[in-house]
């Protein structure tokens, strides 16, 4: 019985490959949204476009409320015209195409540079303690379909400043505590 079971397996194996063989090449050869590829065709720099960026000047620090000012530039080093969306990211969230001041895809051909600026509002960031200061640090990212480039912003929040109340006065409450202190333990 596993002799036989053993023989159909094998036939029926060997059916399917025959029939998939013939009906592969005629389902190649119809082109049911199938790609022919030309041979022997070498992509080069001159047939494509290739969209080098950089971020070229930014704001290293600034305080919470004021904008981040960002300046870059597209280069298309590619053989070919070509489009292209560039995309400025803060913190891995997009930037809409009316912030970055632009409104549709950046054509170039090659050889060609493009240059853009554009700000981002910090007024809706949460800052965290980092030591004394309240600050953040920023990720920037400029992205093309070929390269991207990133850049960091500091966004500090301001302290809070008190008429009269200054850290030198701070410093000398906390010498008069400790000594006030020291003399209290030291008398019981």
């Amino acid at each position: 019985m596993k002799h036989k079971i053993l023989v159909v397996s094998i036939s029926l194996s060997l059916l399917f490959t025959g029939m998939l063989a013939a009906v592969g090449d005629e389902a190649l050869n119809e082109g049911d949204g199938l790609v022919e590829l030309e041979k022997n065709v070498e992509i080069t720099e001159d047939n494509w476009e290739y969209f080098e960026v950089e971020i070229t000047d930014h704001d290293k620090e600034v305080e919470l409320g004021d904008e981040i000012n960002v300046e870059y530039r597209v280069k298309n080093t590619g053989g070919a015209e070509g489009t292209q969306d560039i995309v400025l990211s803060v913190e891995g969230e997009e930037l809409d195409r009316e912030e970055v001041n632009r409104d549709e895809d950046v054509t170039l051909e090659p050889g060609e540079e493009w240059k853009n600026e554009t700000t981002y509002d910090t007024g809706n960031l949460d800052i965290s303690i980092a030591q004394i200061e309240l600050s953040t640090e920023l990720s920037l990212l400029l992205d093309s379909n070929n390269d991207s480039h990133s850049g960091k912003v500091t966004v500090t929040e301001p302290m809070i400043d008190v008429p009269g109340f200054t850290p030198t006065l701070l410093l000398l409450s906390m010498v008069i505590a400790v000594t006030v202190y020291h003399k209290t333990v030291k008398f019981n």
